[in-house]
């Protein structure tokens, strides 16, 4: 016989005992716990990846919504705006300029209180400053009224994208310091082929009266080393104007000055004879290889040509070597400033000198701003008095000029340089030109196409709702159907663009003839996004009607109403709140769909708002799928904006849909 089961120690008379009731609900509270924690762990990683989209997005964003801008007087000469003087406005439209008055007059802002005009050679980097699309309204505003030419007239433009971004912080990065050091500036003379020569500023008095003291060629404080020559000096005075624009200048510090950016620079170009140096190594072996019937090259040209290679790559090494080693350079500590080298400048005096041979404590180069203050050229310029600006990334490497970027800093501190709320994003249409796009024709492509789809699908669906739940049959014929509807629901929304293309493109457009049924127009995205939204709105009608208690009906059919009174006049206004989510929650998806707008031709380039719903238009998705391919590194942050004020639409679209269900439904 089997022996009972005797009572465990848990167990007292067959029951759990008081211990092992406790200890299994301390196991379940454990567990209820973890599990809660999970969920809590679930959420917060959910609401940190979307803090993370967030804020990138937005700190992307950040440098599109506020704008620099420059403002100019600008003087319409008849010969640049109208050479024939017939204003007429069709010719003034086409052959009219304004852009070269908008030059000429920068050039006058950045000249303005300079001993000379800025030098023609740097037209060009002024011209950088302004694209000429930015002068289209002037030209409009000519075109309009003519009786403006002659005059001048204010204008505020937005600058270059590039410069934009510089001046936001957003571009290369530039570094500007205040002088820690005490600096004697020398000019150089047009005539003299380069040499260094020491302008001395001889009172007027003193050179007219013709009074003994110093003779010709013995100058205080002339550079070590410098020899003057008489034909770069008349009776001690200043060069002309023309000579000292478009002249030279050295920088004398005291103390080593420019010690970190010489260290710098000298270990930029140890990296590159480094690399000089590893890429002969591996031709020298390459070549080896094939001489001894190994594996290196094959015939005679190739190797012939490596080996000019190898000498070309030694010539290099040498040439870079001598700028770092004094030794190798007959005692020559000076390193030359090429494009491919970072950039020096420094501003005093009002102007401002590019280097282009620096050492510790010497700069010489080129002129790039005029000096304002001509007769103490050769005063000595105390610390703090002058600022070096430095750009690590080399002139090649990048799109703006170091002359642009000295006359766009000129341009900020003197206040014609403005930064402000870019309005133009939301008052202008798509450009090619960063500074000029905006989102108007997004906007309005945006809201004729939700229209659209609101008034072809919100209809529709609610009506096929109604039918299915409160007067369809229930048979197979109906089961088919909703499972198709339900499935149509999980389509991706690039079928739908098939579909519509199929169908309102092909057949009823080009074999059927419809007019205003073309590619890109509102009428069409908005069609086809009808049908992408339908199943959405279908099911969420449904739902509604169905969350009505049955007992609305019997009681409106016991006192005598029709069953469509009884759903018309009693169901459907308690179902009103769910079905209007619904309808809205289906807007809102429709309108961040791009790929089934893209596959209708929607275009993604529009110069121009759109007038009416058979005009060619974008919107908001198209948009930013266009502006993030763009090559243009400005695109990026207008890319960024646009996604927020997307984000933002389909925020308060969702947040009018629980306002709605909210305010109005009712609980049973």
């Amino acid at each position: 016989m089997t022996e009972p089961a005797r009572p465990s120690a848990e167990m007292t008379g067959g029951v759990p005992s008081r211990e092992a009731n406790g200890a299994r609900i301390r196991r379940r509270r454990r567990e209820e716990a973890r599990f809660q924690l999970y969920g809590r762990l679930a959420v917060l990683t959910a609401l940190a990846a979307l803090a993370v989209l967030v804020v990138s997005i937005a700190l992307t964003a950040r440098t599109a919504f506020w704008q620099n801008r420059v403002t100019l007087d600008v003087t319409l000469a008849e010969s640049a705006v109208d050479p024939s003087g017939k204003r007429d406005p069709e010719e003034i439209r086409f052959s009219g300029d304004v852009i070269g008055p908008t030059y000429e007059a920068l050039g006058r802002v950045l000249a303005a209180g300079g001993t000379s005009p800025l030098p023609q050679r740097f037209a060009p980097d002024v011209e950088a400053l302004v694209t000429d699309l930015a002068t289209t309204p002037l030209l409009k505003q000519v075109v309009a009224d003519p009786g403006l030419i002659g005059k001048t007239i204010r204008i505020r433009v937005p600058i270059n994208d590039d410069i934009d971004l510089y001046l936001k912080g957003a571009g290369f990065k530039a570094q500007r310091m205040r002088g820690d050091a005490a600096a004697t500036l020398i000019l150089t003379a047009p005539d003299t082929g380069g040499a260094a020569v020491r302008i001395p500023p001889a009172p007027p008095e003193a050179a007219e009266s013709g009074e003994p003291g110093e003779e010709p060629g013995e100058e205080p404080g002339l550079a070590a080393g410098v020899a003057p020559e008489p034909s770069a000096i008349t009776g001690g005075t200043v060069p002309d104007v023309a000579g000292e624009a478009e002249g030279r200048a050295i920088i004398l510090f005291e103390g080593d000055a420019l010690r970190n950016f010489m260290g710098q620079l000298r270990a930029e170009i140890a990296r590159e004879i480094a690399i000089r140096e590893q890429e002969t190594g591996r031709l020298d072996q390459l070549v080896t290889a094939g001489t001894g019937g190994g594996t290196g090259v094959g015939t005679e040209a190739e190797r012939l040509g490596i080996a000019a290679r190898i000498e070309l790559l030694r010539q290099e090494s040498a040439l870079l070597q001598a700028g770092i080693d004094p030794a190798a350079s007959a005692g020559s500590n000076t390193l030359a400033l090429g494009d491919d080298r970072p950039s020096l400048m420094i501003g005093l005096r009002g102007g401002v000198v590019k280097a282009e041979r620096v050492s510790e404590t010497r700069i010489e180069g080129i002129i790039v701003k005029p000096f304002t203050d001509a007769p103490a050229l050769d005063a000595a310029v105390e610390t703090g008095e002058y600022w070096l600006l430095t750009i690590a990334l080399p002139q090649n490497q990048r799109k703006l000029s170091d002359a642009t970027i000295v006359y766009a800093g000129a341009l900020r501190d003197q206040g014609i340089i403005k930064a402000g709320f870019n309005t133009g994003f939301f008052t202008r249409a798509d450009s090619r030109e960063p500074e000029l796009a905006g989102i108007l024709a997004g906007l309005i492509g945006s809201f004729f196409t939700i229209l659209v789809c609101m008034v072809a699908a919100a209809p529709l669906a609610i009506g096929a709702a109604i039918y299915l739940e409160e007067f369809a049959p229930k048979n197979r014929v109906t089961d088919f159907i909703e499972v198709n509807i339900n499935n149509l629901a999980a389509v991706p929304a690039i079928v739908y663009g098939l579909l519509g293309a199929a169908v309102f493109l092909d057949f009823l457009g080009r074999r059927v003839g419809i007019p205003n049924l073309a590619p890109g127009l509102p009428l069409v995205a908005g069609l086809v996004l009808a049908l992408r939204t339908l199943p959405t709105i279908i099911i969420a009608s449904r739902a509604a009607l169905k969350s009505v208690p049955p007992s609305i009906r019997e009681a409106a059919l016991g006192i005598g109403a029709s069953k469509m009174q009884a759903v018309f006049h009693h169901v459907l206004p308690l179902a009103a709140p769910g079905v209007l989510t619904g309808a809205i929650i289906g807007m809102a998806g429709a309108l961040g769909e791009s790929a089934p707008l893209i596959l209708i031709g929607m275009q993604a380039f529009v110069s121009q708002a759109p007038t009416g719903i058979d005009s060619g238009a974008t919107v908001l998705p198209v948009l930013i799928y266009s502006w993030s391919d763009h090559p243009e590194r400005a695109f990026a942050p207008l890319t960024s904006a646009t996604i927020i004020v997307l984000l933002v639409f389909l925020v308060l679209m969702n947040g009018l849909a629980a306002f709605v269900r909210r305010r109005f439904e009712r609980r049973w």
